[in-house]
């Protein structure tokens, strides 16, 4: 779909379409990277989550060892909350950021068609 949106631009305009292509190249590369990372994240918090409930089932009061294992755990899943959150954070600053460049470009008069799209 977006290679037949790609390919109109460049039959109606050459540099709109030049301009989406190169808008849309890194995101060609970049989402899917992003989201495979947050995809391995949202995994193992997941498995963390898993055995932390676990242990709170078969749990005997007064178990100190088993206390400082779930401790660990859920700071290892907070830390993973917080990768998840970096990652979502960046790629929606990556988004404004072209979108602003976009804005900002030179032949604008040409472009609001694209800046729209985006």
């Amino acid at each position: 779909m977006l290679l037949s949106v790609l390919a109109y631009m460049i039959h109606v305009d050459l540099w709109m379409g030049g301009t989406a292509l190169a808008l849309f190249l890194p995101q060609l590369v970049f989402v899917p990277l992003m989201q495979g990372a947050i995809n391995r994240r949202t995994g193992a918090r997941v498995q963390i989550i898993r055995r932390l409930s676990v242990s709170v089932v078969e749990a005997t009061s007064g178990d100190d060892a088993r206390d400082q294992t779930a401790d660990g755990r859920i700071d290892r899943v907070f830390e993973l909350n917080m990768g998840i959150f970096r990652f979502k954070f960046t790629m929606n600053f990556l988004r404004f950021f072209a979108d602003g460049a976009v804005k900002k470009w030179p032949l604008r008069g040409s472009l609001k068609g694209t800046a729209a799209f985006l």
